[in-house]
């Protein structure tokens, strides 16, 4: 009878040892697949984000561009004014303090009077706090290879605070990047230093930095 408890005894702490053992094997599969999941859903959201902004860029460009068609300047174009006429998607706000899928904020700008006369009506969209994937995405997409498209130029800088770099961009003979290493500018002018769309090796640099804290990674994007 002892022999027999004796066998019963050792069978059972070894099933229990196993059994701790096949659950600590599943539970180590279930973990390497919840960081997988994660992983995955975190690049499956980068990538939501990055065309959710470029869609909501060309949309505003579009909607602009349709309801200025027959002004003369984009004198007085901004956030506020924007909203009002019912250019913004409504995903970035219904006030004049409009954020973008990446948190930062979005700034519409027009050229003052003073320089209307000297480069014709032009406004600029500004897209700030970008993460590094999205400065690269959108700094290096082609904003317009035609003339009809109205596309002057890009900037992708690591400036804080709102930036109206929109003369900047109309400086065609003038687009290089700035000794300091955080600004790029780039214009559809042929003939200019540095020309679009840019290339990933040219905001490379900028754009690599983004995700570092305290850097704000920003696009700016200007049209006729």
């Amino acid at each position: 009878v002892n022999t027999m408890i004796n066998i019963n005894i050792n069978k059972n702490s070894n099933q229990s040892g196993r059994s701790m053992i096949e659950m600590l094997g599943v539970l180590a599969i279930v973990g390497v697949l919840s960081v997988g999941g994660i992983a995955g859903y975190s690049k499956a959201m980068e990538k939501f984000k990055i065309n959710k902004s470029i869609d909501q860029i060309s949309q505003i460009v579009t909607n602009i561009r349709t309801l200025y068609a027959q002004q003369s300047t984009y004198y007085g174009l901004n956030n506020l004014t924007a909203v009002q006429m019912g250019t913004i998607p409504d995903e970035l706000g219904s006030s004049e303090n409009l954020t973008n899928p990446f948190k930062g904020k979005v700034y519409i700008m027009s050229s003052d009077a003073s320089y209307t006369s000297q480069y014709g009506k032009v406004f600029a969209v500004q897209y700030r706090g970008l993460s590094k994937q999205a400065c690269l995405s959108l700094g290096t997409t082609d904003w317009g290879s035609s003339y009809s498209s109205g596309f002057i130029g890009i900037s992708v800088d690591q400036m804080s605070g709102e930036n109206q770099m929109v003369i900047d961009l109309l400086k065609n003979n003038q687009c290089k990047g700035s000794s300091s290493n955080n600004l790029l500018i780039g214009c559809s002018n042929k003939s200019a230093d540095i020309t679009t769309p840019l290339s990933v090796s040219s905001v490379a640099g900028i754009c690599s930095v983004c995700d570092e804290t305290g850097k704000d990674c920003n696009i700016t994007i200007a049209y006729q």
